[in-house]
């Protein structure tokens, strides 16, 4: 597995029946298995690249097989970790919700593209080729002279996942948008059995010619490897409708584009940030990522610089790296919060606010606590997070029957508002989950 993970022992935390979910005490902070190359250079203007010529066209292709040809042998999660060309490329992840005049999204997918036309995969998609053609319209409003197709994958196609015609027609793309549905029909046609197929390879080859990969909904879960399935924040009452009735978060292997630690989406609407935090524990990895929807994150592989495009609390950092992260019946981890123009480091979780914010934190001490009806409901969240804004560094804590969350400043917090009223940066906070204090008394 191709990030960093962590080992330990088990501890409880409630669940909606109050049973207890296990989860590992970790041990110290681990370190990534690989090493990240430097990007490649090209200077040839984005907005300028088509394929359009027939003689370059014949050598792009001829390079694709090529590529695709040595990545066929490559085993592990869809990738060589001793090829340092796997580190080239970007990704846009989109937590779901993306609506057709967020330009700022569009138009960065776009300008992040190589040589070649825009991919649509729409194998999560229950309506097959026809929700893919839907995407390809949407997509054409902004791609201007580049071509948009559609990958003919679906979630029956397993059986096609090795058919060199479709894999030549992914490798020749210069980017891949992966429609939303249910990742789980992703990886079976892409991964069957656990195999890589031709297919996949051919999505790291877009990526080697320096191109993008994207995704919205299941699209953006199967970014990383592991991936999340399934489940719910422990104790949520907030209605999630990919999850009806199960509680505990369910994980399986994802397509590893992403290599940073766990990626997650629907954040702040699904109320997931205890699901993110368990499936943290359960895989052992110290650092997850929560998308919101229709905001993105958008991925240098090469320099694991991530920015976030969103106006309210668009992305997550949850960093569960610390030694005492899991303690008794106590969860302890360090939280960031970004909004459009911030950036975070992905192998260090190290913040850089977007220029125009100041940080409001001041000297002082104040412990706020809020009875809420569901704990991870957004605006119980950000009633919380709103309190450590006014001026004094202390902490709040929302409970329900269950749970009772906290978050708290210390002096590694950063708390960064713009005059304009956005949506504040939250750098290094930390979160307190635990047994609420009727759930002690019981």
């Amino acid at each position: 597995m191709n990030i960093i993970k962590q080992g330990g022992a088990g501890i409880l935390t409630p669940t909606k029946g109050g049973t207890g979910i296990l989860m590992p005490v970790r041990g110290a902070e681990g370190t990534p298995d690989r090493h990240l190359s430097s990007n490649v250079p090209c200077t040839t203007p984005r907005a300028s690249r088509c394929p359009c010529h027939p003689l370059q066209s014949f050598f792009v292709t001829c390079a694709v097989l090529l590529l695709i040809s040595i990545l066929g042998g490559c085993g592990g999660h869809g990738f060589d970790t001793n090829n340092t060309l796997t580190d080239r490329g970007h990704l846009v992840i989109v937590g779901g919700g993306l609506k057709d005049e967020h330009a700022a999204v569009f138009n960065r997918f776009v300008s992040l593209c190589a040589d070649g036309p825009i991919g649509i995969i729409p194998i999560a998609s229950g309506d097959g080729l026809k929700a893919g053609e839907s995407s390809a319209e949407r997509w054409r409003k902004y791609s201007g002279t580049r071509p948009v197709i559609v990958i003919p994958l679906t979630q029956n196609d397993a059986a096609k996942s090795d058919d060199p015609a479709i894999a030549q027609q992914i490798a020749t793309c210069g980017g891949l948008w992966f429609t939303g549905g249910q990742q789980d029909r992703v990886v079976k046609v892409l991964r069957p059995e656990g195999k890589r197929s031709a297919c996949l390879a051919s999505c790291f080859t877009v990526l080697q010619r320096n191109g993008v990969i994207g995704g919205t909904s299941a699209g953006a879960a199967i970014m990383s490897d592991p991936m999340i399935t399934g489940g719910r924040s422990a104790s949520a009452k907030s209605r999630d409708p990919d999850n009806e009735d199960n509680h505990h978060v369910t994980t399986s292997e994802g397509l590893g584009f992403f290599t940073f630690g766990l990626t997650d989406q629907h954040f702040i609407q699904r109320g997931r940030q205890g699901r993110l935090v368990d499936a943290l524990h359960d895989l052992k990895i110290a650092r997850g990522f929560g998308v919101s929807e229709n905001c993105a994150l958008v991925v240098d592989r090469a320099s694991a610089e991530c920015e976030a495009i969103g106006s309210e609390a668009a992305v997550w950092i949850i960093d569960a790296s610390a030694p005492d992260a899991f303690s008794g019946d106590r969860v302890l981890v360090r939280v960031s919060i970004l909004s459009t123009g911030d950036k975070v480091d992905a192998r260090t979780g190290k913040v850089k606010p977007e220029t125009a914010l100041r940080d409001v934190r001041k000297p002082g001490l104040s412990k706020i606590l809020r009875p809420a009806t569901d704990v991870w409901a957004f605006s119980s969240i950000s009633a919380g997070l709103r309190t450590l804004c006014e001026g004094t560094d202390g902490a709040c804590t929302t409970y329900d029957p269950l749970t009772s969350l906290t978050f708290e400043t210390d002096a590694k917090s950063r708390i960064l508002e713009s005059p304009a009223g956005r949506f504040p940066c939250f750098a290094d906070l930390r979160m307190t989950i635990e047994p609420s204090p009727q759930a002690k008394q019981k």
